[in-house]
């Protein structure tokens, strides 16, 4: 290929071998892609100012073009060098353990934070596979879980597993793994965060002890025990309850038990329990109970607010009785209260249906007393006054005779 100018310049003979066009086609290509900004300017600058020869013009750009190439990557290798010392210093100060995992779960790389929850040193683990030191009931399940992986059912995976750590004791761990793929979609290998949740699972498994006490406590209890949430909906009830109201404990929980309440209690009950708060959280309530078979009895319940770390109400505990017989016992004492017409000299009242009954027999309809008889001193010295000092003689002596 021809180019103006050829046989006037020397230095054109060095450039035969060299297929300037070639070189020319780079120059323009690098500058429009790399150098636009630096490389054509002072492609131009050479082209129009030093000479006329488009092949020397041509030599000028690309000597140009490589010397910012290789500017631009000497620069690129120092932010890549960044960049990795960036992520090997998150990597390695982590506070969870980090790793990078063969797709045959063999471990690549390891941080110090994932040393210290296993108790391994680092070339100790990167001679081990997550078999190795996983609990042999959890061996199938992440495996199962890493087949899934790569097969393409997901692209990440959570689960809580077991670790047997160096010393021998267990160590429970909260698992994140996601594979990584190269721009074919082909897989390379995996990367782990493993987080030590030991001490959380410790605490799970003592507030489970702890409610198996609570409901053991409960369950034992001659009263009823139940727990709710907003609207009444239970969330608990101790076996005397579901005894009492002949329901399985499936049918209660789930349920308001304001279905329960009569009509006329309903709302004021309703007010006492949305009137709980942190200076009062404890309220006392009586109220009309219509049973599923259709039995209306008197409950008497404990309400207590169950609060959280901000003081909100987070649930309910309820103790309560049925007080049906107390009530009804109570209703009759109250009948022999306020005003009754009594015969001034004979001592008979008068009842609701207007008839005259004595005391003994008035009393004993409206209440639940019993009656023995005796005989006063005044009386006695009326009806028998020749035995008269002679029974208080007696009575004076301690003796119980006549």
């Amino acid at each position: 290929m021809h180019f103006p100018g050829q046989g006037t310049n020397p230095l054109i003979g060095r450039l035969k071998g060299m297929k300037t066009y070639r070189l020319w086609g780079a120059s323009v290509l690098f500058s429009v892609l790399l150098t636009e900004a630096i490389v054509v300017p002072l492609s131009i600058f050479f082209h129009g100012r030093i000479t006329k020869d488009y092949a020397v013009s041509g030599f000028i750009t690309a000597f140009l073009v490589s010397s910012t190439i290789v500017y631009v990557l000497v620069r690129l290798i120092r932010l890549l060098r960044e960049e990795e010392e960036r992520f090997r210093c998150s990597f390695e100060t982590a506070a969870i353990g980090i790793a990078l995992v063969s797709l045959e779960g063999r471990w690549l790389k390891v941080n110090r934070s994932l040393c210290e929850i296993t108790g391994y040193p680092e070339q100790d683990l990167m001679a081990m596979s997550i078999e190795d030191i996983s609990h042999a009931d959890d061996i199938d399940i992440g495996i199962a879980y890493r087949k899934s992986l790569l097969s393409g059912e997901f692209s990440y995976f959570h689960h809580e597993e077991r670790y047997i750590h160096r010393e021998g004791h267990i160590v429970w761990v909260f698992l994140s793994v996601s594979l990584v793929r190269d721009s074919q979609g082909k897989p390379l290998f995996l990367i782990a965060q493993i987080e030590n949740i030991t001490e959380r699972k410790k605490a799970e498994e003592t507030l489970r002890s702890s409610e198996s006490r609570y409901k053991a406590i409960v369950e034992d209890q001659a009263e009823f025990v139940c727990r709710y949430i907003s609207g009444g909906i239970l969330t608990f009830v101790n076996d005397t309850l579901c005894r009492y109201s002949n329901m399985k404990r499936e049918d209660l929980l789930g349920r308001s038990f304001f279905q329960f309440i009569h009509k006329d209690y309903l709302d004021g009950l309703i007010r006492d329990i949305e009137a709980l708060n942190a200076n009062n959280p404890f309220t006392v309530a009586e109220a009309s109970i219509v049973l599923p078979d259709g039995r209306v009895r008197w409950h008497r319940w404990n309400h207590h607010a169950i609060f959280n770390d901000k003081g909100e109400i987070v649930e309910y505990q309820c103790t309560g009785n049925d007080v049906t017989d107390l009530k009804e016992a109570f209703d009759n004492v109250k009948k022999l209260s306020g005003l009754l017409p009594i015969c001034a000299s004979c001592k008979n009242i008068l009842d609701e249906k207007g008839q005259w009954n004595s005391l003994e027999s008035y009393i004993s309809k409206h209440s639940e007393a019993l009656f023995t008889h005796g005989i006063c001193p005044e009386c006695t010295k009326t009806l028998y006054p020749e035995h008269y000092e002679d029974i208080m003689k007696r009575k004076e002596n301690g003796s119980n005779d006549g």
